[in-house]
C-alpha cells in the first residue's frame, strides 16, 4: 500500500521503545491493534455466572456472593462458624505464608452471626506466621459452597 496518498489526519503514530514507529493509517482495516491476553482464565470467570474472583499482581479479589462465606476466627476440629461474605474483599497475598485447601461439611451462620445450618463446600485457608508465638496460624478462611467458584479461585491462586 502506498502511504503517500494519506495526509497527517489519517495516521496514528505509536511509540516503540521510546522511538517513533512508522505511521499506521487509521482507516486501513488490516491495522487493528489488540492487547494480548496473559491472565489465563482468571479474568473471564463469569462466562456462566457473575464474576466472583479476580486476581491482580499481589491481590486476590473475592466478590460477595450467596455461596461465599468467611471467618477470621478459625477453630480446630471443625467448629468454625462461617459468616456470609457481605462485601467485596481484596486479599494482599504478599503477607500470606501458606495456603491450604480442604473440603467437607462446615457450620454456616446467618446474617446476624448465629448458627443457621451445616453446608457442604470447599475451604481456602490463609496462613500467617506469628513471630511472638513462633508458629503458623490461620488468619482468614473462605468457604465456597459453589464448586465452580472454588475451582476458579484455586486456579487464580495457583497462577500467582
Amino acid at each position: 500500500m502506498d502511504y503517500s496518498e494519506y495526509n497527517a489526519n489519517n495516521f496514528n503514530v505509536f511509540p516503540i521503545n521510546g522511538n517513533q514507529s512508522a505511521p499506521l493509517p487509521m482507516n486501513d482495516p488490516g491495522n487493528f491493534l489488540k492487547r494480548r491476553r496473559i491472565d489465563g482464565d482468571c479474568d473471564m470467570l463469569g462466562l456462566v455466572q457473575e464474576q466472583v474472583v479476580h486476581k491482580g499482581a499481589n491481590f486476590l479479589t473475592i466478590c460477595s456472593c450467596h455461596s461465599v462465606f468467611h471467618t477470621e476466627h478459625w477453630k480446630p476440629k471443625g467448629t468454625t462458624l462461617y459468616l456470609p461474605l457481605k462485601e467485596d474483599i481484596m486479599l494482599n497475598l504478599r503477607n500470606i505464608e501458606q495456603i491450604t485447601f480442604s473440603q467437607g461439611s462446615f457450620f454456616v451462620a446467618d446474617d446476624a452471626g448465629t448458627y443457621s445450618h451445616s453446608q457442604q463446600g470447599c475451604v481456602i485457608n490463609l496462613w500467617r506466621y506469628d513471630m511472638l508465638q513462633q508458629k503458623m496460624f490461620i488468619s482468614r478462611s473462605f468457604l465456597f459452597t459453589d464448586q465452580q467458584i472454588f475451582e476458579s479461585a484455586r486456579r487464580c491462586l495457583e497462577s500467582m
